[in-house]
Parts: C-alpha cells; sequence; structure tokens
C-alpha cells in the first residue's frame, strides 16, 4: 500500500517508496506490483548504485492491461531520458539510452505476459538490443557512448505517465 517500502532481494539492499501500487500474487516468476495507470509508481530515487554507464542490461516481465493512450509509459526509467524501458501508444516496448532518439522498440501485446529486456554495452559493435520473450527483437548503434548518471529511479511511470498493469 502506499507509504510501505518495496525491499530488493539484491545485496546492495536499494529499497523504494511504493506510492498506490498494489500487490499481487498472480504473476509471472513471484509476488509483483500492479499499476493503475493513474499515478501509481515506485519511486527509488537516486541511488549511486543505479548510475549505470558502460554496461548495463534492463529486464522484467510485464503485462500490459492496454494500450497506453500517452505516448510512453514509464515500466523503470532513470532521470530524464538516462535510460529506461517504457511501453508506448504505438503499442511497443521501447528501450533507450542517453535520449529519445537513441532507442530500439519492438511490439507487445496487451493482456498477455512479456519478458522485456533492453542490453547496452558501449564496447558491442552493436551496442543497443532489445529483446522480447527471449529473441532478439532489434539492434542498433548507439549515439552514446555512456548513460548520464543523474536522475530519480523510478518503477511503474515515466514522465509522470504511469503504466496500467504488472510488472514483475
Amino acid at each position: 500500500s502506499s507509504g510501505d517500502i518495496l525491499h530488493s532481494s539484491l545485496p546492495n539492499g536499494i529499497s523504494g517508496q511504493i506510492s498506490g501500487t498494489s500487490y499481487s500474487a498472480f504473476c509471472r516468476v513471484s509476488g509483483c506490483r500492479v499499476f493503475n495507470g493513474a499515478g501509481d509508481v515506485v519511486f527509488v530515487g537516486d541511488d549511486p548504485a543505479l548510475d549505470l554507464q558502460d554496461a548495463f542490461t534492463l529486464s522484467l516481465w510485464m503485462r500490459a492491461d492496454e494500450i497506453p493512450s500517452f505516448p510512453n509509459t514509464g515500466l523503470i526509467s532513470k532521470g530524464d531520458l538516462r535510460y529506461g524501458l517504457t511501453y508506448h501508444s504505438d503499442g511497443h516496448a521501447w528501450f533507450y539510452v542517453g535520449d529519445g532518439t537513441n532507442a530500439l522498440h519492438a511490439p507487445v501485446s496487451p493482456g498477455a505476459w512479456h519478458h522485456v529486456a533492453g542490453v547496452f554495452d558501449k564496447l558491442d559493435s552493436l551496442p543497443l538490443r532489445l529483446y522480447v520473450d527471449g529473441m532478439e527483437a532489434a539492434t542498433s548503434t548507439s549515439a552514446f557512448s555512456a548513460s548520464g548518471a543523474e536522475g530519480d529511479f523510478l518503477i511503474g511511470q515515466y514522465n509522470f505517465n504511469s503504466f496500467s498493469g504488472r510488472i514483475d
């Protein structure tokens, strides 16, 4: 419930402040958060452990209730276009690093569980990769050699646009 803390099982102990989301045991892997699309968010803040720069993977299970009416609803994001995964009004999951023009996208249907992973590795010949349900969906070169570090890490929201569905 709102005001509760969501604790990480990772060794660094990162935690987030829950605002509006609910818990459900009916998820893909384990218990997940249910977002209502109307302001729900898990606010992690600007933890230095999340200042990912040269190589990283963002990975989650998502089940969208519907295709959003806003251009970008947040799945997970860091700062204003530092890096993230969003669900777009075109019915695609988007992975971006650096800014919205340095991005990949692939279709993700609502009403079903999907595993989405974005990979950035500046040493790779194609440093941007997007995977949907275990299959490589898109690759690209990158206009950036690293992501920006500053900014708050959010789950379920980007630029005040909230996701409607479940994130595991």
